[in-house]
């Protein structure tokens, strides 16, 4: 099992780091707003899997907090965006 646990925190941490350099990168705000959302739910997805690993509930807490604080910055700057775009 620790393999599997190996293999899937690697993966995690390839991809937190491709999205990170997308973020940095990313052409347009939307993109980059997308990426950052894609970048919170790589973080709880790592923090789930060290929190099973080390027997520590807490950071089973950090996850999910930390993914109901994303979904409403994504909401808000996406209503924000759509608000800019009306005006227009």
């Amino acid at each position: 099992m620790q393999t599997w646990i190996d293999v899937s925190l690697a993966t995690l941490s390839l991809a937190l780091l491709l999205s990170f350099y997308r973020l940095v990168k990313g052409p347009h705000i939307a993109d980059r707003i997308a990426i950052f959302d894609l970048l919170t739910a790589i973080i709880c997805g790592l923090c789930s899997i060290l929190s099973v690993t080390t027997e520590t509930p807490v950071l089973f807490d950090i996850a999910v907090l930390v993914c109901l604080v994303s979904f409403l910055g994504t909401a808000t700057y996406a209503a924000l965006l759509e608000k800019r775009e009306t005006e227009k």
